[in-house]
C-alpha cells in the first residue's frame, strides 16, 4: 500500500524531519591575465570544505568537499575545465554565454557545483589536483562557486562548524586578489549580504586556513514530500535489501538517507527523482540489527520518512 505522510505517521519514528541542505558559495576578483596560458598566476583557489557538528569539523567531519580521506560522505574534484572561451561582456549571471560551460563534477560524476557572477573576458574556471581554481577574473568582475546542495539529514537543531582551506595566488607582479569570500544558507534561505565566514576586501595573496562556527542551530523542516511524492517499503522486516515503492508527481533532485533512531546517518545518496522512476532497491547487509528510518526529501527542505525493522 502506497502511504502519504501525516503527523501521526511521523510521531512514530521518534526523531524530528530535518533540514535538508546547507550550501556555499566562494567567491573572489582577480587582476585579468592577457596571457591565456598563465591565468593561474591570478587565481583563487579552494582546497576544501569540511562539515562538522559543533568542534567536529576537523577531526569528525560527517561531510568532506574537495579533500581526500576516509570519510563516507566525501566529494572529491574531477579535472576538468568548468567555464572559458567566455565574451568581452555578458548580462548572464552563469556561464551560458561561454564557449565552454558545464557543472563541476565529483570523481564519482555527482553534480558538485557551478561557476557564477560575471563570467566575462579572459575568466577560466578549472577543477585540478582535487582543487577548484577561480582565474583571472577581472578586478571589478566577482565569479563563484556555488556548491551543490549538501544533504543535513539527522543534523536538526545542532550547531555546525565549518573547516575551509583557500588560497589567493598573484604572480608576475598582479597583485590585486580581492573579495576573497564564503558565504552560506540552509535550503532555498538568501545568502547573507554580508558573506558570513569571510570577506577579504584588500589584496589576499596567500594560503589560508580556518574554522567557522555557525551560530544559528540547522532548523527543523516544516513540509513533507506529499505534493511530489508517494512511497511504501518491502519487504518490511527485512534482512539483506529494502526496496522502495514509489509514485514520483514531480521531477525534483533530492535525497535518500537511512538514519538511526538517534539520528546518525548510515547510507546516503544523491538522486533524481522522475516521473518514470518506480521503484529503488537498496542493499541493507552492511545494517546492525534495529530499528531505522528511511528518510527521503528534495534539496528545498522537504522530507517524508517511514521507519523499518532490520533483522
Amino acid at each position: 500500500m502506497k502511504v502519504k505522510f501525516a503527523t501521526t505517521l511521523l510521531s512514530l519514528c521518534f526523531i524530528t524531519l530535518n533540514a535538508q541542505t546547507i550550501q556555499f558559495q566562494f567567491c573572489g576578483k582577480t587582476e585579468p591575465v592577457t596571457v591565456l596560458a598563465n591565468r593561474d598566476h591570478a587565481a583563487i583557489k579552494l582546497d576544501f570544505i569540511k562539515i562538522g557538528v559543533r568542534g567536529g569539523s576537523q577531526s569528525a567531519p560527517f561531510y568532506v568537499l574537495g579533500n581526500q580521506e576516509s570519510v563516507a560522505d566525501n566529494n572529491n574534484f574531477k579535472d576538468k575545465t568548468i567555464a572559458d572561451n567566455c565574451p568581452a561582456s555578458s548580462s548572464k549571471t552563469d556561464c551560458s554565454s561561454c564557449g565552454t560551460c558545464t557543472n563541476v563534477e565529483s570523481t564519482t560524476a555527482l553534480n558538485i557545483g557551478n561557476a557564477i557572477g560575471k563570467l566575462v573576458g579572459t575568466v577560466k574556471v578549472e577543477t585540478k589536483s582535487n582543487d577548484i581554481y577561480i582565474m583571472s577574473t577581472g578586478v571589478d568582475n566577482v565569479v563563484c562557486y556555488e556548491t551543490h546542495k549538501i544533504s543535513l539529514a539527522g543534523k536538526a537543531n545542532k550547531k555546525l562548524d565549518v573547516y575551509y582551506k583557500y588560497e589567493g595566488i598573484a604572480k608576475d607582479n598582479v597583485s590585486q586578489v580581492r573579495n576573497i569570500s564564503l558565504n552560506y544558507r540552509f535550503n532555498n534561505d538568501a545568502y547573507f549580504t554580508t558573506p558570513y565566514f569571510f570577506n577579504k576586501n584588500s589584496n589576499n595573496v596567500g594560503v589560508f586556513e580556518d574554522v567557522g562556527s555557525i551560530l544559528a542551530s540547522v532548523p527543523v523542516a516544516t513540509e513533507d514530500l506529499s505534493k511530489k511524492l508517494s512511497f511504501s517499503i518491502s519487504p518490511n522486516p527485512t534482512k539483506e535489501k529494502l526496496i522502495i515503492h514509489m509514485t514520483v508527481f514531480q521531477n525534483f533532485n533530492g535525497f535518500i538517507n537511512i538514519l538511526g533512531t538517534q539520528g546518525n546517518v548510515v547510507y546516503s545518496e544523491n538522486i533524481s527523482f522522475d516521473t518514470q522512476l518506480t521503484n529503488r532497491e537498496i542493499n541493507i547487509n552492511q545494517l546492525t540489527t534495529g530499528t531505522y528510518i528511511l528518510h527521503v526529501s528534495d534539496d528545498e527542505g522537504r522530507v517524508s520518512v517511514l521507519k523499518f525493522q532490520k533483522q
